[in-house]
């Protein structure tokens, strides 16, 4: 039996899909086309797009790597879980040095201006091109060294997809569900630009604490078997 359960698999590779949802690309891109003339359309479209090049990308991976041994597989993947998660926390740090040092002053990108006239063909297109790819191939080789059945893989490969994409759909559901969101959706939005590199630092700290501790549990187990 693989040193790691098939049912582990959330908790080594779900952070990282939180870190893709992380983004903030993904909450302010929401939050501008749900300011649109076409929000709930535009935005799900995004949704689509995103979620789509994420899912792609994971089952790709999956389908062209070859699993490792279960144990050397753990001893790796703990190690890269480590080392994600210290990228993180130490990206963490200098992203809120970098909005302190900028006096809290943090100025529009360029692309999400242009959000503001597009349609949704368009904005499915630019979702598929705005995910951070790099973090998707590490997962999906993860999940493969973990060696699951094909029905887990799927599985876990849509759950991934769908977590990646929740910086996206969470702003979408609470515009649908709530009034005062619409309402108070403009200010929102500023107040999100406003403070874009505060909310990534504390989500990539949190995530990169996840990711330590996923590591650390994983040493621990490889431990108690050895021993």
């Amino acid at each position: 039996m693989p040193v790691i359960a098939t049912s582990g698999w959330p908790a080594q590779i779900l952070p990282t899909a939180l870190l893709i949802a992380a983004s903030p690309a993904s909450y302010l891109a929401a939050l501008t086309l749900l300011t649109t003339g076409r929000p709930l359309a535009n935005a799900w479209a995004f949704a689509a797009g995103w979620f789509a090049a994420v899912l792609g990308i994971f089952v790709f991976t999956y389908a062209i790597t070859s699993p490792a041994p279960p144990k050397a597989a753990s001893a790796t993947n703990s190690a890269a879980s480590a080392v994600l998660g210290l990228v993180a926390i130490v990206a963490a740090a200098v992203i809120w040095r970098k909005q302190r040092a900028a006096h809290g002053e943090t100025t529009q990108p360029k692309w999400l201006a242009r959000m503001e006239r597009i349609g949704p063909v368009a904005s499915f297109a630019l979702g598929l091109f705005l995910p951070t790819y790099g973090l998707v191939p590490p997962a999906a080789i993860h999940l493969k060294d973990m060696h699951v059945s094909s029905t887990t893989a799927w599985v876990a490969s849509i759950t991934f997809g769908l977590v990646a994409t929740l910086g996206v759909v969470v702003p979408v559901v609470l515009y649908g569900a709530s009034t005062s969101v619409r309402l108070r959706l403009r200010g929102l939005r500023d107040t999100a630009v406003a403070n874009q590199l505060k909310i990534a630092a504390v989500l990539l700290a949190v995530v990169g604490l996840s990711l330590l501790i996923s590591a650390v549990t994983t040493v621990l187990s490889l431990h108690k078997i050895s021993s």
